[in-house]
């Protein structure tokens, strides 16, 4: 594996131009209308939480988190309301969004460095509990290992988690999202 040199990685703010890199590749890993331009652009009212790695100039990938609800939790994630709202007494609360790389970027400890780094700054901001729902096909959840060493929790799986997104064409269903998900939960330290 080629060294990583810390001075060639830049982490910043998610900006409007970068949507260009993050639609092909939303709709090649995950499919056509997981995201698109209009919700972008309003995630970019959290430039703490929706950011973006570079490496040596190149867009790497990126991860959103945002500001959520006991009430929005449930129901993105069909969680219990009020087992929502007694985990997150008192603490702000963030929802994973979307997270995604580059393919030929992977497995080099750049999502981690992400993950790590939105964390860190919602901290700064107050919030004290995240939720995120995960992609689970083919049996395996890919981001599994990456979450459980951040400090997430298995609470839930969910069937059909993404059905409800009419406008989303999952890349394993070729059609409506069919795929089960698994909802993990952090506090964050």
């Amino acid at each position: 594996m080629k060294e990583i040199r810390e001075e060639d990685i830049l982490i910043r703010a998610a900006r409007e131009e970068d949507f260009e890199k993050v639609l092909p590749l939303c709709d090649r890993r995950f499919g056509t209308g997981y995201v698109d331009k209009e919700e972008f652009c309003k995630w970019l009212n959290y430039p703490e939480l929706c950011i973006v790695l570079e490496y040596q100039h190149n867009f790497v990938g990126y991860v959103c988190i945002l500001p959520s609800t006991p009430e929005k939790v449930c129901e993105d994630m069909q969680l219990d309301l009020d087992t929502v709202r007694a985990e997150s007494e008192g603490k702000k609360i963030v929802r994973c969004r979307s997270a995604i790389l580059t393919e030929e970027y992977e497995n080099m400890g750049f999502m981690r460095m992400l993950w790590e780094k939105v964390f860190d700054n919602a901290k700064k901001l107050g919030y004290g509990i995240s939720y995120c729902p995960a992609w689970k096909y083919d049996g395996k959840v890919p981001m599994h290992n990456l979450l459980t060493k951040l400090g997430f929790e298995v609470i839930a799986e969910k069937q059909m988690l993404w059905y409800d997104e009419i406008n989303y064409t999952c890349v394993v269903c070729h059609g409506r999202c069919a795929c089960p998900g698994v909802v993990y939960k952090m506090l964050i330290k």
